[in-house]
């Protein structure tokens, strides 16, 4: 078992750097373009994680729907290149569903196979540009998505 982490949007504010982009497909369907984007830092307990993901929705609006991945901090220099779960890579996928009443409801699901790549990564600028694809294979969450994104660095 891994911990995931997953950023959640709030009402209202805006994530968005104007050059930013998050899009993904399953197949041949039509792109989907996320409206939060994320890229940033964390250090939790000590433990330094590089975080992307992009979604739509919020869960105040009762229609989150996005796509996160984390990676171990290895340095800035060291961003760019291929991950797959092994390495250390989580992917993982989260939606809004009706939960209880005075609840608000997250279901997520963990990727069985993932590759992000990390292609190029400017640290002056904060700019990354990847591509990424994952397979879930769970009854209910049998997707493979793929996608690109370029995000500008939040600071973290």
């Amino acid at each position: 078992m891994s911990a995931q982490t997953i950023w959640l949007p709030k009402k209202g504010d805006q994530h968005i750097d104007a050059g930013n982009s998050f899009d993904w497909q399953f197949g041949d369907n039509h792109k989907v373009s996320a409206k939060y984007t994320l890229f940033t830092r964390s250090n939790y307990q000590g433990v330094i994680h590089w975080h992307i993901g992009g979604s739509l929705g919020t869960l105040d609006n009762h229609d989150y729907y996005g796509f996160s991945m984390s990676l171990p901090f290895e340095g800035n220099e060291k961003l760019v290149g291929v991950y797959h779960l092994k390495d250390g890579l989580s992917f993982s996928h989260g939606h809004w569903f009706e939960a209880a009443p005075g609840f608000e409801g997250l279901q997520t699901v963990t990727a069985e196979t993932a590759t992000l790549n990390i292609i190029e990564y400017d640290f002056k600028t904060g700019i990354v540009k990847g591509t990424f694809e994952a397979e879930f294979k769970e009854p209910l969450y049998r997707m493979a998505p793929s996608g690109t994104f370029t995000i500008k660095q939040i600071p973290g």
